[in-house]
């Protein structure tokens, strides 16, 4: 089964990301979420039930067998835009005990550029399963994005670390956008060891060895620029 998971290429210059004006109870909110899902990736495991209640339970043996549910994990992983946010909103309330269809709505929301709602809804599949590597990796590269690096690392070493239920890339992914935090801070041999780990975890992964030949040219343009200075 397909995992959607959050992976973008390095961009060559990088700017500040600008949110819209909101309120500043939602700023709170946001915030306080924020340091929540830190204390979360930092501590390691929370204390969770792992006890469901039946009526759960059932819905989840049926969110496995019944082919319109199946039908609608197809429609949400392959729709985009509000259509793929709304199709993964019908499976999450289907399956509300899937950590992979929250994942799915995550990776919806982020697409959309909706961050409180995706990392509430990766932190919602990292609650189901504290140990969701993909679900790590997809936080890390959220953080990232709105420029938490020093967290961002904490959640790809804690996905690296986990080292279970990734998608198809793999732990390449987790390694991919470790490499892209640690450009963005500047330690760019840690960065290009990050690249080079995750081209050996998966050959195929392409954009580690995009990043990989950004970080490159980046070292070479800057290497010129301090010869004829």
């Amino acid at each position: 089964m397909c995992q959607l998971c959050r992976c973008c290429v390095l961009e060559s210059s990088c700017t500040l990301l600008h949110y819209n004006s909101k309120s500043m109870k939602k700023h709170f909110i946001f915030k306080l979420f924020l340091v929540i899902l830190i204390l979360w990736i930092s501590w390691g495991n929370i204390a969770y039930s792992e006890t469901i209640s039946s009526s759960d339970d059932k819905l989840l043996r049926y969110s496995k067998t019944d082919i319109s549910v199946k039908n609608l994990r197809k429609s949400c992983t392959s729709s985009d835009g509000i259509d793929g946010i709304l199709l993964c909103q019908q499976l999450v309330k289907a399956t509300p005990s899937d950590p992979e269809s929250w994942n799915y709505l995550g990776y919806k929301y982020y697409d959309f550029q909706k961050y409180k709602e995706a990392l509430f809804a990766y932190g919602q599949a990292l609650y189901l399963n504290p140990k969701y590597s993909l679900a790590l990796a997809n936080i890390c590269g959220l953080l990232s994005q709105i420029r938490f690096y020093h967290l961002a690392i904490k959640a790809c070493d804690r996905a690296l670390e986990n080292d279970s239920s990734w998608g198809f890339e793999g732990k390449a992914l987790a390694l991919d956008n470790k490499g892209k935090v640690l450009f963005n801070l500047g330690r760019y041999q840690q960065s290009l060891d990050a690249f080079d780990r995750a081209i050996a975890a998966n050959p195929n992964y392409k954009n580690a060895s995009i990043n990989r030949s950004i970080l490159l040219n980046h070292l070479k343009y800057f290497a010129r620029k301090k010869m004829f200075s």
